[in-house]
């Protein structure tokens, strides 16, 4: 039945209505509690270093309308190129996924990408199965968490020591950088080898006031935190706290954590939801989410193809 389906380069904005749709119908029947818009598959087309005409490709049926597969590359950096992949339901057994996997792999290679990453949930057996068997091996976890409006904060106990300013106040894009490839560059899920370029990109999403880079007794840069304020949508989350290695005391992960979210607090009219997004954080890192009040929403793991 796979001979039947045809692969071409997505045409943009012309495809996404319907590549949303796919997306939609595939979030429904696995249950996770997710939705696209064709706004937002715009926003991801749009990524910087993503070339939609070349880093995408789509399956359809035989009539060039019904789209049954989608798969989605982005070079993050020079070494790793992550993907997102779907089938629509009632293709997962007929060769879609595989084809579209093999496309990406090749398509990674023509990038000069060192390695393939991608997360699935824990409960999409078919999905993990489908990498394992392709080569991908297990890197870690990614968690997506919300803390209630009802959750009370406990007061910030700030490790002696330690000093926290804003981007704005710093205004070193070389620092920032440095903070956020040597806080997180060893674990899976982020970028390790940043430039100044891309880390300035960044503050489209994170601007310079939302930005706290955290400093040593002998004033070196040694973690960051970054805030995102939504007010117009009553949105508010936190890019998981990063600490350089010889830093990563559960206190201060736990003290870093909590003055994002006190920062977030202060700016709800009224107590909100705060959501909370990890990569391969430490176990103990992990705890100290649950400790404060977060639930777990979303919990993925991810795999690695190296090329």
């Amino acid at each position: 039945m796979a001979s039947s389906i045809n692969f071409r380069q997505i045409n943009v904005p012309e495809d996404l209505p319907a590549l949303a749709a796919l997306k939609n119908t595939y979030f429904q029947d696995r249950n996770l509690n997710r939705t696209t818009t064709a706004e937002r598959q715009q926003q991801l087309m749009a990524y910087p270093g993503h070339d939609a005409a070349n880093d995408n490709c789509l399956a359809l049926l035989d009539d060039g309308r019904t789209l049954v597969g989608h798969i989605w590359l982005w070079q993050q950096t020079a070494q790793r190129t992550v993907l997102d992949l779907t089938v629509h339901p009632r293709w997962t057994q007929h060769g879609v996924g595989q084809r579209l996997l093999e496309w990406g792999i090749r398509r990674a290679r023509e990038q000069g990408s060192q390695y393939l990453d991608v997360q699935y949930p824990i409960a999409l057996y078919e999905q993990i199965a489908l990498v394992q068997q392709n080569g991908f091996n297990p890197l870690g976890t990614y968690l997506n968490a919300s803390l209630p409006a009802s959750v009370e904060l406990p007061p910030l106990d700030w490790p002696e020591g330690y000093t926290l300013k804003p981007y704005s106040e710093v205004n070193d894009i070389g620092l920032y950088t440095q903070a956020m490839n040597r806080s997180y560059g060893d674990q899976w899920g982020h970028m390790s080898d940043a430039s100044d370029e891309i880390v300035a990109q960044s503050f489209e999403h994170y601007p310079p006031e939302n930005v706290f880079l955290l400093f040593d007794a002998d004033a070196l840069v040694c973690g960051v935190v970054r805030v995102q304020v939504d007010e117009a949508n009553a949105t508010y989350a936190i890019d998981a706290p990063g600490l350089t290695p010889g830093h990563r005391q559960p206190e201060l992960y736990r003290a870093l954590l909590l003055y994002a979210l006190h920062i977030l607090r202060n700016n709800q009219p009224s107590p909100a939801p705060i959501s909370l997004d990890s990569w391969g954080d430490a176990n103990s890192s992990v705890a100290t989410f649950w400790q404060l009040g977060f639930e777990c929403k979303y919990h993925a793991l991810g795999y690695r193809y190296y090329l």
